[in-house]
């Protein structure tokens, strides 16, 4: 049966202390993060050196960046065609790109979910589908992640940062296993009266998630997740050579892609601090200084903040439909 969300005010509210606390920490967790790092930094070194910095590759990594956030977009749409969604590409862009606007003051990846998931409902798409189209596209975003890290763990197999490569290969394995672990929660052996009251809201929505898994739209959208991470890994490589900073295409590929897993965490707004100290902690292991790596992570946080920006305009001009959604 199709689930609304309509009469999910009650049950939200009883978790909104509980909530705010959860963010509180996340906030507080960041701004340590972000404090410690800062104290690391030789500040008049950074400033000069972005002073100096080659404003045309700069740009260029920024490009890359939109890139990336445009095909996480066009994922998303593939995920929908999996769970047998049909989203435009224009809802599919304005809807991720909305999320990733307000997704930078929420916990990493659940704020933007929760925002594209509220706006694609709205806009008249069934809830069930909707939360499935999420499920398997978030899914496909952390295997594709988690190849890469694989790839990363292969180039520092024999190097002094290995264990770094483990944290972000227990990371990323942990966040699959998480979310595969939900697709299957309709296989537990329960009785059956049991399993309509623990699992009879959330069935259509792992049902279709399920069914989904196993499709070509699928396979396209772990494609493309493989693609999000590469255009991601190539901006850190351009926001490098912008500021002159030695960072090689094998440190790239052996350090941004565990450092983006473990900045998917939602421990965090939005990765900011996580990433940063990723970044510094893999890098400075590949011979990069700190000052070269802790800038080279914050302007592509930057860039990933000035591309999502796009996102609060397009809520300003382009208010989610309104009227009855379609029940499906």
């Amino acid at each position: 049966m199709p689930v609304s969300f309509d009469n999910a005010a009650p049950p939200f509210g009883q978790f909104a202390g509980r909530a705010k606390w959860l963010l509180a920490a996340k906030a507080a967790i960041t701004l340590a993060l972000v404090v410690w790092l800062l104290r690391r930094v030789d500040w008049l070194l950074a400033v000069q050196r972005l002073e100096q910095a080659d404003k045309g590759w700069l740009f260029a990594g920024f490009l890359l960046v939109c890139g990336g956030l445009l095909v996480t977009a066009i994922r998303w749409q593939a995920a929908c065609a999996a769970v047998k969604l049909s989203l435009p590409f224009a809802q599919a862009v304005h809807h991720s790109w909305v999320g990733q606007f307000f997704g930078q003051l929420l916990p990493a990846g659940v704020g933007v979910d929760a925002v594209r998931g509220w706006l694609a409902y709205r806009s008249g798409h069934a809830a069930d589908a909707v939360v499935s189209s999420l499920l398997l596209d978030r899914l496909a975003g952390l295997l594709g992640l988690l190849l890469l890290d694989l790839v990363a763990a292969g180039l520092l197999l024999h190097d002094a940062s290995s264990s770094f490569a483990l944290a972000g290969l227990l990371a990323g394995g942990a966040m699959v296993g998480g979310f595969g672990g939900v697709l299957l929660l309709n296989r537990i052996p329960l009785p059956a009266r049991l399993r309509l009251r623990v699992f009879g809201a959330v069935q259509a929505m792992l049902k279709g998630a399920e069914k989904g898994v196993l499709t070509l739209a699928a396979a396209r959208t772990l494609a493309l997740s493989v693609l999000v991470q590469g255009l991601f890994v190539g901006a850190v490589l351009l926001l490098a050579r912008a500021i002159g900073a030695p960072i090689g295409l094998q440190a790239g590929f052996a350090v941004v892609p565990i450092a983006l897993t473990l900045a998917s965490l939602p421990i965090s707004l939005n990765g900011w601090g996580i990433r940063e100290g990723a970044m510094v902690a893999g890098l400075h292991a590949q011979g990069v200084g700190v000052d070269d790596a802790f800038l080279v992570s914050v302007l592509l946080g930057t860039a990933l903040l000035i591309g999502s920006l796009p996102g609060g305009v397009l809520w300003l001009v382009k208010p989610p439909e309104t009227g009855k959604p379609a029940r499906r």
